[in-house]
């Protein structure tokens, strides 16, 4: 499982990697890699809980959640965005970042759990 967890964690990683480059060829804004993949990221959590209430196991939600999004979403990219928009004085958009990404996610999530809903049936 543990193997299995880190292969998971590999291929999120380099998927976290490729969107990064790919977003930031098209649109060099700052935090924009990182809003995006953790709304991506939380959507399918969503989708994978929503899925996990009778059909896949246990193991494969610790895989897919932990493993593959747990490596592609990234909280502490998030975090040290924040850092930096304070320290360069920009508490008003730190304050609007937060408040973009919890709400944003919180809202990702909920739909991915809403598009499993009708499997789940």
């Amino acid at each position: 499982m543990l193997l299995l967890v880190g292969a998971g964690g590999f291929v999120g990683t380099v998927l976290r990697y490729l969107t990064g480059f790919a977003v930031n060829s098209y649109m060099p804004v700052a935090g924009l890699t990182t809003l995006i993949v953790n709304f991506v990221g939380s959507f399918f959590i969503g989708v994978v809980y929503g899925l996990s209430e009778g059909k896949i196991d246990q193991q494969t939600v610790a895989i897919l959640t932990i493993g593959v999004l747990g490596g592609f979403t990234t909280y502490s990219a998030f975090s040290a965005e924040t850092i930096t928009f304070l320290k360069q004085g920009q508490v008003g958009i730190a304050c609007g970042y937060v408040c973009v990404m919890t709400l944003t996610c919180l809202v990702a999530t909920y739909l991915g759990m809403l598009v499993a809903k009708p499997v789940m049936n």
